[in-house]
């Protein structure tokens, strides 16, 4: 028999990160973002499912249906249990206790194999109370301190607060009064204590309940009184149909007739709105001892068959066996997962055994193969190593022949402007040439330099070469976001005979201002390169040395070949004339270094 017009907790706790008092539209903003995670988008849904299932059943199910579907297609174990769990929740709320049990033992034999305690206890805390709605009390009992245990172990309040109103509504029915307030009092407590106030509004009722037994009915309706407000903040239709079929039968007692009817039918309707039968029912039953009490005989009559209906499509005999069975199926399949997990253990160690042998024999013919294997890998790695030498010796001859190339030009730079210039200005231009020098000494020996470092040099060069032209070309730098200048590495003047092109037979060919942009990218596992100028272009350019490819240029082309061989690369250079010959485009790759 369901326990009269007492509230059971029933256990949700402990999914995700969201709230289950945050608003449903928070909820509803959560699911409209874009590519949302698979298991946050389930979360979300569960969540949104248990902030409504107490005043729209069908909506709520609706999500919890839609995470069951997504956990399933992404083999998410924990969040299928969970799905199940809530649909058992509402189920029960529903009153259909059947497939509520069957829900909450196929969340459970989901979770088995993931040692979630408080999770499971949750559960059969849930399938504890169904127990306690058909009147088996002892069942409900001893899962119920189960929980109570658990929670004390986690240090879990809401927990705590959910086992001790569960066990004080069983020693209600019991007629355990005194146990049952003094339990009860525990929880309101702890409730008042740490601002839990969503469990309030249940603890008041059942408060209510207890000291009604006890004939104290003005407390009674004191903690009804309290708890039918917080309910209505809440808009909990649930617990607002409870509590007013509690408040109606009180008034009955107490022969405020006209009171209890209207607050009975108060109840009826808010039982209705959310599809409670099994309260709509308790209200309909006391509705006609109050019509009975007014003489009113057809309406008590029709009021005690509304009950009678309402109450044998809850949970009649046939349905109180049919959890039984459901019970002992599930009991049953247990018992044969644990037996078929012995058939595998022992099988296991069989094979393992025969696994041992086998094993033991491919070692040696392992061991054997892997000697030759290393021998031969020494063999090749010495060769390697030779070769990587040779072609270390290779690069750093083409760097030394670079620096004497490139100071030969800089000093034919100096000798121009002293030539064309006065001494202050010509000091100032040696004072630049002086860092530049240093700075290529201290590169010389390096295989690579960081970007930064090499446009710290190549900066101090174009400056250099802009003064002499008497600042007749400007110059932009970008590096890609997706770059670290001081973390990605570089041949060391590796751009400069490109950009000397640039300018030396490129801009100071031209009376308009020059521009030179030059650019680092990432392009996969490639570092890209790009000058860009907007000079006369190689083909109105027909002197000699830009006919003949210059000597920087076919050092760079060297660097760039050894530098493949090193790193199995496919880098190269690639030199082409804008469009109408307005200026030249150089694109360098190499592959992509880092330098940690």
């Amino acid at each position: 028999m369901k326990i009269i017009a007492l509230f059971l907790f029933i256990v949700s706790f402990g999914f995700v990160g969201f709230s289950q008092t945050q608003l449903l539209d928070s909820l509803q903003n959560v699911l409209q973002t874009p590519k949302l995670q698979d298991t946050v988008r389930i979360s979300t849904l569960l969540n949104l499912s248990y902030a409504m299932y107490t005043n729209d059943s069908e909506a709520a199910e609706k999500h919890a249906n839609h995470a069951l579907e997504i956990a399933t297609k992404i083999k998410w174990k924990k969040g299928i249990a969970y799905a199940y769990r809530q649909r058992g929740l509402i189920q029960y709320y529903k009153s259909d206790f059947t497939n509520a049990l069957f829900f909450f033992q196929k969340s459970l034999n989901e979770i088995n194999s993931l040692k979630i305690p408080l999770f499971e206890a949750s559960v059969y805390n849930n399938i504890a109370n169904i127990y306690a709605d058909i009147g088996e009390f002892e069942k409900a009992l001893i899962n119920y301190q189960k929980l109570l245990v658990l929670a004390k172990q986690a240090k879990s309040l809401r927990q705590i607060i959910t086992a001790s109103t569960n066990i004080a509504t069983v020693e209600i029915e019991q007629k355990n009064y005194k146990i049952a307030i003094e339990k009860l009092n525990e929880a309101l407590a702890i409730s008042q204590n740490n601002s839990i106030s969503e469990y309030l509004p249940a603890i008041l009722n059942n408060l209510s309940r207890a000291h009604q037994y006890e004939k104290q009915y003005e407390k009674a309706l004191l903690y009804l009184n309290k708890g039918l407000l917080l309910a209505q903040n809440n808009n909990d239709l649930y617990l607002q149909s409870i509590m007013l079929r509690n408040m109606g039968e009180i008034y009955l007692i107490q022969n405020k007739l006209e009171l209890a009817q209207l607050t009975l039918k108060n109840s009826i309707e808010k039982a209705r709105m959310h599809k409670a039968i099994d309260w709509e029912s308790h209200a309909w039953e006391v509705l006609s001892r109050v019509y009975e009490k007014q003489n009113n005989a057809t309406q008590a009559l029709f009021a005690y068959k509304k009950h009678i209906v309402l109450r044998d499509s809850v949970l009649n005999q046939e349905k109180k066996v049919e959890i039984i069975r459901q019970d002992l199926l599930f009991e049953n399949e247990k018992n044969q997962a644990l037996a078929k997990a012995e058939i595998k253990h022992q099988k296991k160690i069989k094979n393992q055994t025969l696994l041992a042998t086998t094993l033991l024999v491919i070692f040696i013919i392992i061991g054997v193969f892997l000697y030759k294997r290393k021998r031969d890998a020494l063999t090749l790695k010495n060769q390697a190593e030779f070769s990587t030498i040779v072609y270390e010796t290779e690069l750093k001859a083409l760097r030394a022949q670079m620096n004497p190339h490139f100071i030969f030009n800089s000093l034919n730079s100096i000798s121009d402007y002293i030539s064309k210039n006065n001494t202050v200005t010509a000091n100032k231009y040696l004072t630049k040439f002086a860092k530049l020098m240093r700075l290529t000494l201290e590169n010389s020996e390096k295989k690579f330099v960081t970007i930064a470092e090499d446009i710290k040099l190549l900066e101090l060069y174009m400056q250099n070469e802009a003064m002499r032209l008497s600042n007749n070309f400007e110059y932009t730098i970008k590096i890609d976001q997706h770059l670290d200048p001081e973390n990605t590495l570089i041949p060391s003047l590796l751009l400069q005979p490109f950009i000397e092109n640039s300018i030396w037979h490129g801009i100071s060919n031209k009376k308009e201002k020059g521009i030179i942009f030059i650019e680092f990218k990432k392009n996969n596992n490639q570092l890209i390169c790009s000058i860009e100028d907007n000079g006369v272009g190689r083909q109105k350019n027909d002197t000699k040395s830009h006919q003949k490819k210059s000597l920087g240029i076919q050092i760079t082309q060297s660097r760039i070949q050894i530098i493949n061989q090193l790193k199995n690369a496919d880098g190269g250079i690639l030199i082409f004339d804008k469009e109408n010959g307005k200026g030249v485009c150089v694109e360098v790759k190499i592959p992509l270094l880092l330098k940690f």
